[in-house]
């Protein structure tokens, strides 16, 4: 009886420890991947709330348009310091923005090195699929599941309490078109 509850403490282990090893190499390769979406900058993507659109996000040539589908369209201009707010009637009003507006990727956060090691030990990470993309689950924390793209470190979705957030990019094929004004 001791041998087989010794032979099965050392099997736990190495399944602990392989899951460790599987966890590092996953959270390591994302964050190289993560890392290089900071150099984009031309983008947009859409963000759908429990399945309907809510918001859509442009950035191309120092303009980003940030669209609350149905409500208000604002364009923050850095080259020209502006901001414009267009309402749900078409109404136009133009404000001073003295400060420069950025806008980033929606990207998966692992933390530092040690809150990657911390995952590695803590975290069971699991692939899946979304629309066909290989992702992985990542928790964020016990109210909020990241599902991160293995490819790029874009985040496709995220479950935040009882909302589920979808979003979709075009990366660097922007038209124009998406960002006039």
């Amino acid at each position: 009886m001791k041998k087989i509850l010794k032979y099965l403490i050392i099997f736990i282990i190495c399944c602990y420890m392989i899951n460790v090893i599987r966890n590092l190499i996953i959270l390591n390769k994302l964050q190289g991947k993560i890392d290089k979406l900071d150099n984009i900058n031309e983008f947009s993507y859409v963000v759908k709330e429990n399945g309907k659109y809510s918001t859509r996000r442009v950035k191309k040539d120092n303009v980003i348009k940030f669209e609350k589908i149905g409500v208000e369209t604002t364009y923050y201009d850095n080259n020209l310091k502006e901001r414009i707010v267009i309402d749900s009637n078409g109404e136009k009003n133009i404000y001073n923005n003295n400060v420069e507006t950025v806008m980033t990727l929606p990207k998966g956060f692992l933390g530092d090195t040690k809150g990657i090691y911390k995952r590695a030990f803590t975290e069971f990470i699991s692939s899946t699929k979304i629309d066909g993309k290989k992702c992985y689950k990542i928790k964020e924390n016990k109210n909020v599941v990241r599902y991160i793209s293995a490819d790029d470190g874009l985040i496709l979705r995220s479950v935040e309490g009882n909302t589920t957030y979808d979003l979709t990019y075009n990366i660097k094929n922007v038209d124009v078109s998406e960002i006039m004004y």
